[in-house]
């Protein structure tokens, strides 16, 4: 390091920045090393101006290291790698150099010491960067030198290097000859002698030919001597004719040292808690408030490390590792001195400190409860009057309030300024339930963006589609919603980063995509939110994303602000608890209702608090003052959604036990109401979910949206044209959007007047994912909104009816042709209440279907104890108990899942039981597994893609010590031998006939025939649908305990 130093004070610095201020301020005795470097930072930082760069930089030691070696690669051609984490001004050092000393810049480096100009050339390293990208950038440099006249200096910069390291082709391969070119031309020329003088006759140029002459005359004359080696001598002085470029490297991880070797490598550290007050000294002198410094950000900073390096007694990991970072640190005193400005006084009102330490470093409850109690208890330093909620800081974020309303005032950021003091948001929930609540809270125009969701669509195509649509966003100021986009954050590194570029009073962002970058107009209204779940936040993202964005943990306590909801919230939990207490009951809430979970009351609130808004809404229009029974309606509308999810048993159960009360009162008279109304809904099924669209007189389209087979007849209203289109079909989004459009939009404009639309989205976890789910709803709802756009503006030019303004509103819509998007969801119960629950408003009804609930897991697995079990093993140690387990976790997973008065339920046990306890039946269904596992496969025939041969691992030996072999079979065997015996009894319908949907089944049916030949057998339907070809049971726990058990007692007998 420090004979590059040498090098570059000799060929650039010494003789013209320091050599007056070196005689005025040192002695040739004293003068050292660390000295010179010193003065150089100093002096270069005055030159460059960087102060008025910004006003809020603090120029600390940090600073002054990179920009002086970024400087020194620069004109000397020397790579340099800079690595650290966020926040420790590598991108800013690279920044600032570049812009002082750019083209047509007036700084007095480039003027008085003629410089030549800089000129960069970025590129953004990806998962997905080629070689041929980083070629590129470096022929384009190389060509622009030749096409500019003046004299200048291209400089490449890679950004996020280490990146490139995962990509299939390698192209940081390609990077090494071009490091290795300044290690050859320059680097070696000083090796024998340097030369330090400062004479006036020294010719510098003339020098450097002599040496790069004796080194060609030496590698020629090798080249003579040694025939072997001219080949490679050519290609060396191909290189050398080459221009050579300078190169900046950044990076947040570690790179290969194969390319740091041939370079500088400058490791960025933390910074002490001595750095960061001396940094916060300077950021305050910059603005005049340095005699209100204390001791509060160095404590901040110093909890923040303290805690991010405590390990966790029980987990043994680290708690906060990588989470806060630098630049929440920087954003909070920046934030903080904003609001200083405004109020004169730093931190005089105490809730202005604690309300930018909420929205920078809230997210995390637990480290922001550590946060409180060392400043109050340690330290005497008050705690805020009031409690922030985390949606008034999102609040704040995308509406650019910096204060929160307090004393009557209220600073707002104008829109050119939000940029500079609120980062990007991003938002952790605990699941997408909250996505959609989350976005009815943005009142501004927003843009949601969601990654690719159909399996054949090209991922490169969604991506530069996505990025073409953050273009157009960004350009128009919208807020845009990015879910699921990740691949979008190094083309957005800039954006997000908010590196921006100022010409003519209009800011300018750069979007890179593989080796193509160009500059983007911005609108400073524009704001980025980042939607993501806690956990992947939390576990998964680096801290490079992390430290880029605002973070505000969303919970449902924060959607719930109507005092009327909370009010509802209590008396919900009071009824459940009552039910919980009642005498010679047993029952509590997470058996009275499917799959209780913490947020299924709060969902019932807020989904009341909606409803209640818009029944106040229509009111406030009609001009009424008082809302007399809205709220009562609405109250016993969301006690019957309550129980619509409860099982039936555990009502009946209930009733019988306030059948017998003598006394009843009030709270009793609620329950006895819902009681009641869940009774009847045990008769009710699918239909129910129509009853409230269907019209009579109308015709109803029926759209059915699905990933995976469904018996359209389940879902055939009265007087209704049903259609299903499977979304697997499609390549794109664009080719479901013209098929929807063309086909159905287009042709149901003849009859609006008198059609009904239901879309039905089919949805199934097993096919697909959550966000598939959602894509598709926005999907729909947007062209829907489009579509009635288009058609208001049709209807006001041809129609001259005359219609009052007040009306004109109520009855303009239901003119037209009305639409309804149900979603039909097979998902284990959990995700139905509990994902899925905060989704719908007015348009989906709640239901306990019998015809679509039972989709639950199966994977079996038998653990650590022995995964691969042989088939004599099996045999030998749980043959007997195999119809003991299986009829068991059979009649287990019945009762669980349907309820005692369904009409297949007895008829299930007793078919189940009876095959069972056959044992030769059993034996039978084990050996037609064995052998149908053993056939050879047709290539032509596709017939085993969906088969459960397919499924079922091919059959797999293992030598034994003597010889022989032992064949064995997975630990998946019996979770096969179960959704085989679901396949075939979901091949029937309601009057017992074969159904075959698939022509895998006719396969399936052959197994079976050969299992029960010996057996007078008579099956019987389960399930309605043709879709329960996947269907599954949750044999899995029950059989994963007994087989252990019996395991477990098989190893204690042989020990």
């Amino acid at each position: 390091m420090h004979y590059v130093l040498l090098i570059t004070i000799d060929k650039i610095i010494f003789n013209t920045l320091t050599k007056n201020l070196l005689e005025k301020k040192t002695s040739k005795k004293n003068l050292t090393l660390n000295i010179i470097i010193d003065q150089i930072q100093d002096n270069l930082v005055n030159y460059l101006r960087v102060r008025e760069y910004d006003n809020l930089i603090a120029v600390n030691q940090i600073l002054k290291e990179n920009l002086l070696l970024v400087f020194i690669s620069c004109y000397v051609q020397i790579p340099l790698f800079i690595v650290g984490k966020p926040g420790t001004s590598k991108t800013l050092s690279i920044e600032i150099i570049l812009h002082r000393l750019r083209q047509g810049s007036d700084n007095l480096l480039i003027q008085a010491f003629k410089l030549s100009p800089l000129v960069p050339f970025y590129l953004q390293c990806s998962k997905i960067l080629s070689s041929k990208g980083i070629s590129r950038i470096f022929k384009l440099a190389r060509e622009s030198k030749k096409h500019i006249r003046s004299e200048i200096i291209p400089v490449v910069i890679l950004d996020e290097v280490a990146l490139a390291e995962f990509s299939p082709d390698l192209p940081l391969k390609v990077l090494h000859s071009e490091l290795e070119f300044s290690d050859r031309k320059y680097l070696n020329q000083f090796m024998k002698k340097p030369n330090f003088s400062t004479k006036k006759g020294f010719d510098k140029k003339k020098n450097f030919r002599k040496v790069r002459f004796s080194i060609e005359k030496y590698d020629n004359n090798n080249n003579n001597n040694n025939n072997d080696n001219i080949n490679i001598s050519g290609i060396e002085k191909e290189k050398e004719d080459q221009e050579i470029i300078s190169v900046i490297v950044v990076s947040n991880w570690k790179i290969d040292p194969a390319n740091t070797n041939r370079s500088i490598l400058l490791c960025k550290q933390d910074p002490s808690p001595k750095d960061i007050k001396e940094t916060t000294e300077l950021i305050l002198q910059s603005q005049n408030l340095q005699n209100q410094v204390d001791e509060k950000p160095a404590l901040f900073y110093n909890l923040i490390t303290k805690k991010q390096t405590q390990k966790n007694q029980n987990q043994n990991q680290l708690i906060y590792r990588h989470y806060y970072g630098l630049r929440d640190f920087y954003y909070l005193l920046r934030m903080s001195i904003k609001a200083t400005l405004k109020f004169q006084k730093i931190y005089s009102n105490t809730n202005v400190f604690w309300n930018e330490v909420y929205r920078n470093f809230g997210s995390k409850p637990t480290f922001l409860g550590e946060i409180r109690k060392t400043f109050s208890e340690e330290n005497g330093f008050p705690l805020p009057s009031k409690e922030f909620s985390s949606m008034k800081m999102v609040q704040q974020n995308i509406h650019g309030n910096l204060l929160p309303k307090e004393g009557g005032r209220r600073y707002h950021l104008e829109k050119d300024e939000v940029h500079l003091y609120s980062r990007h948001l991003m938002v952790l929930i605990d699941s997408l339930a909250f996505f959609p609540v989350f976005l009815q809270q943005i009142k501004s125009k927003k843009v949601i963006i969601f990654s690719s969701f159909f399996p054949k669509e090209s991922k490169r195509i969604k991506i530069i589609q996505n990025l073409k649509q953050v273009e157009k966003s960004v350009s128009l100021g919208e807020t845009i919603v990015l879910y699921n986009n990740n691949q979008l954050f190094e083309p957005l590194y800039d954006l997000l980063n908010q590196n921006y570029i100022k010409i003519e009073n209009k800011l300018y962002t750069r979007i890179s995509f593989e080796d193509e970058s160009r500059f983007v107009f911005i609108n400073p209204g524009f704001r980025i939110i980042v939607i993501t779940t806690k956990i992947r936040a939390y576990e998964k993202e680096s801290p490079a994303v992390l430290n880029r964005f605002e973070k505000q943990l969303i919970e449902s306590k924060d959607l719930i602000s109507n005092d009327e909801a909370k009010i509802f919230l209590k008396e919900q939990d009071n009824i459940l608890s009552i039910i919980e207490k009642m005498p010679d009951s047993k029952i509590k809430r997470e058996h009275f209702i499917i799959n209780y979970h913490n947020d299924f009351l709060p969902s019932l609130a807020i989904k009341f608090q909606n409803k209640l808004k818009k029944m106040k809404n229509i009111y406030h229009e009609s001009n009424q003052e008082t809302i007399p029974t809205n709220q009562k309606i609405i109250e016993e509308d969301m006690n019957k959604c309550c129980m619509r999810l409860c099982r039936a048993e555990s009502v009946i159960e209930i009733q019988q036990i306030y059948n017998q009360k003598k006394e009843v009162n009030n709270e009793d008279e609620k329950i006895q109401n819902l009681l009641n109304y869940g009774l009847q809904l045990s008769s009710k099924g699918f239909a129910n979910l129509f009853t409230k669209e269907l019209e009579p007189r109308k015709i109803h389209n029926s759209i059915i949206l699905t990933y995976s087979p469904i018996n359209e007849k389940i879902i055939y209203p009265q007087n209704s044209k049903t259609q299903s289109i499977n979304l697997s079909e499609f390549q794109n989004e664009d080719a479901l959007k013209k098929r929807l459009s063309d086909k159905w939009f287009k042709k149901s404009k003849i009859k609006r007047k008198n059609t009904k639309t239901i879309f039905i989205i089919h949805f199934d976890i097993s096919q697909s994912s959550e966000q598939m789910f959602y894509q598709s709803r926005y999907l729909i709802e947007n062209m829907i909104q489009k579509f009635l756009q288009e058609e208001n503006i049709k209807e006001e030019e041809s129609t001259k009816r005359k219609i009052s303004n007040e009306n004109k509103k109520k009855h303009y819509f239901f003119e037209k042709q009305q639409f309804y998007v149900v979603f039909i969801v097979h998902l284990p119960l959990t995700l139905i209440t509990k994902t899925f629950f905060y989704c719908f408003d007015d348009i989906w009804e709640y239901y306990y279907l019998e015809e679509l609930s039972p989709k639950i897991d199966i994977d079996l697995k038998i653990g650590n104890i022995n995964q691969n079990l042989s088939i004599e093993t099996l045999i030998k140690n749980v043959k007997d108990q195999i119809p003991a387990i299986l009829k068991n976790s059979i009649t287990f997973s019945i009762s669980k899942f349907l309820r005692p008065d369904n009409k297949y339920y007895a008829e299930l046990i007793n078919l189940t039981s009876g095959l069972l306890d056959n044992k030769n039946f059993v034996q039978s269904m084990i050996n037609s597994f064995i052998k149908a596992s053993k056939e050879k496969k047709n290539e032509s025939n596709k017939l085993y893609q969906w088969n459960i041969v397919e499924i079922i691992k091919e059959k797999k030996e293992r030598k034994r010590r003597d010889g022989t072999f032992i064949s064995y079979i997975t630990d998946e065997f019996f979770s096969k031998i179960i959704r085989i015996f679901a396949i075939f009894l979901s091949s029937f319908d309601r009057n017992y006939n074969l159904h075959l949907f698939r022509e895998e089944q006719k396969y399936i049916l052959d197994v079976w025939i050969n299992i029960s030949k010996n057996f007078s057998i008579h099956f019987y339907p389960l399930f309605e649908t043709d879709y329960t070809f996947k269907a599954q049971f949750p044999f899995s726990n029950y059989i994963y305990l007994s087989i252990q058990e019996i395991l477990i007692k098989q190893q204690k007998k042989q020990q």
